[in-house]
């Protein structure tokens, strides 16, 4: 354990101890005051004149000492009133007062109740640390390992593990829609009603030596069958997701088999827009083509070679399968046959400009 959070936890000890002597002592006085009634008199004069009421109704007394007189609403005279040595504030009212002068998000985070996640399948559900949203000791201990300029050191396993699982590109994790807990009053416990499963799409660009922004699918079991059913998606729509869910296995998934092979078709996919559009953008970078223009898709591609001659790309997987040249300096002849010289796989376009400038 930490040595922050030690000490913090005995300064709580400390003073829940001193709370509690506090309120023994002043349960102890109240005993002794009930034991003898004729003590309240000196308190005030008039008390003196109820004491045929509070043999009558011996309850009332006890009702009537459950309450505190607000001085400042009542005109009584209290010149008689034995003052009290005023106490020590306890740990305890000090930190109610320091909790009205807290930001509101910090407010929140220390006296909201505790927090139990419910939407997360249990395999994963432990490994959830939710003590960080009402202990202060603790966030403050996961924000150090977080800020490198607070305690110089940051954690490198669990960025390593994760770019390990994202390396492979396709990566699953559990979840639960809200709407699909139930409760369970025998058990006392939320049963989940249909499963679900998220993919994630993780594509590595080499040139950049980073990963692109990630993609999800989420797939919802049909409530009638066993069969998984596309339920959201982050995937751009000029990717056919429904189509390709679908083509696979006749539109019935079934296992984690099936999964994977739709899967795999929406990743390749992925992966072509990635390499196309990067392998053009480096092209542009080395100064070999200029005035760059993609389609989303990276299938239609405009360039201009040399300041003078305009290219039309059309692209299919990684080759070019059709070329049109615009050029004021070169004939028809010139133009169809450096058409049908770029065409070819994408691979080998690199070396083709090049040797056309020199």
């Amino acid at each position: 354990m930490d040595t922050v959070t030690v000490e913090e936890l005995l300064q709580d000890v400390e003073a829940l101890t001193s709370e509690i002597n506090g309120l023994q002592e002043k349960s102890k006085k109240l005993r002794e005051q009930l034991k003898h009634p004729e003590q309240f008199i000196k308190f005030d004069k008039a008390f003196g004149d109820f004491n045929d009421i509070f043999e009558k109704n011996p309850g009332l007394r006890d009702l009537l000492l459950g309450y505190e007189i607000d001085k400042s609403a009542t005109d009584v005279d209290d010149t008689n009133i034995i003052p009290v040595t005023p106490q020590k504030k306890s740990r305890s009212s000090v930190v109610n007062e320091k909790l009205h002068s807290l930001p509101e998000h910090e407010w929140v985070l220390k006296t909201q109740p505790l927090v139990e996640h419910r939407l997360f399948d249990e395999s994963v559900r432990d490994v959830i640390d939710t003590d960080i949203l009402i202990s202060p000791s603790k966030r403050k201990q996961k924000i150090q390992q977080l800020n490198p300029n607070s305690t110089g050191k940051v954690s490198k396993e669990p960025i390593q593990y994760e770019n390990i699982y994202r390396l492979f590109g396709i990566s699953y994790f559990p979840l639960v829609d809200p709407s699909d807990l139930i409760f369970d009053s025998k058990t006392e416990k939320m049963i989940v009603t249909r499963d679900m499963l998220g993919i994630r799409f993780d594509i590595f660009n080499e040139s950049s030596k980073s990963f692109e922004k990630p993609h999800y699918i989420l797939l919802k079991k049909s409530a009638k069958s066993d069969d998984w059913k596309l339920f959201k998606y982050t995937v751009p729509n000029y990717i056919d997701v429904e189509g390709i869910f679908a083509e696979v296995t006749g539109g019935l998934i079934r296992t984690y088999d099936d999964v994977y092979l739709f899967a795999k078709c929406i990743y390749l996919l992925l992966v072509e827009i990635v390499i196309r559009s990067e392998l053009f953008l480096q092209l542009e970078k080395d100064g070999i083509i200029d005035d760059l223009d993609m389609d989303l898709q990276s299938l239609v591609i405009k360039c201009t070679l040399q300041g003078t001659t305009k290219i039309e790309f059309h692209i299919h997987q990684y080759s070019i399968i059709a070329c049109t040249i615009k050029s004021k300096i070169m004939s028809d002849d010139e133009k169809e046959r450096l058409a049908m010289m770029l065409q070819g796989s994408l691979h080998d376009l690199k070396y083709k400009l090049i040797s056309l400038r020199n």
